[in-house]
């Protein structure tokens, strides 16, 4: 007697829907948040004096981006179920978490004029924050019974579709 327990994981559930709430709704909510409270930092802008204007306008391409990758990854999670998606999301994890907010650093250091150790350290724990968290998103792509019967390999049999034969 088959039960509810018995069907395969498959479909947008469980841990892959509270991934789309995160980078559909509370990442991009954070990372505007963050940016207009920069664009707001009065401390900050004056720390930066007339390098400012260069300063808000790498954040608000970086937040472009950022939001640009997520509601890439989130579409294609929802309408494009193979897994050249799960590639792309992974991906995407790691360009808008670690390789965007690098590179940001990285241009702050060369247009202030400051130590790239000093820009780094003040970045350190959104880096590392980042980086962990891309690292269990990654490793909960490639492992997740839901994910690999959702978004089938190349050559692989589509489970769901099983199911009907």
């Amino acid at each position: 007697m088959g039960g509810y327990e018995d069907r395969p994981l498959a479909g947008i559930g469980g841990w892959l829907t509270f991934f789309l709430i995160v980078i559909g709704v509370l990442s991009p909510l954070r990372i505007v948040v963050e940016a207009v409270g920069l664009a707001n930092d009065s401390a900050t802008a004056a720390s930066f004096g007339e390098t400012w204007p260069l300063v808000m306008s790498a954040a608000w391409l970086m937040t472009a981006a950022q939001l640009a990758i997520f509601a890439l990854m989130f579409w294609r999670l929802v309408k494009v179920q193979t897994w050249k998606t799960v590639r792309l999301v992974i991906a995407g994890l790691w360009i808008a978490g670690l390789a965007l907010p690098l590179a940001f650093n990285l241009y702050l250091s060369a247009i202030a004029a400051l130590p790239i150790g000093f820009v780094l350290e003040l970045g350190a724990f959104d880096l590392i924050r980042n980086s962990v968290v891309s690292g269990l998103w990654t490793a909960y792509f490639l492992r997740s019974e839901r994910v690999a019967n959702t978004y089938a390999r190349p050559g692989e049999p589509d489970a769901l579709a099983e199911v009907f034969d």
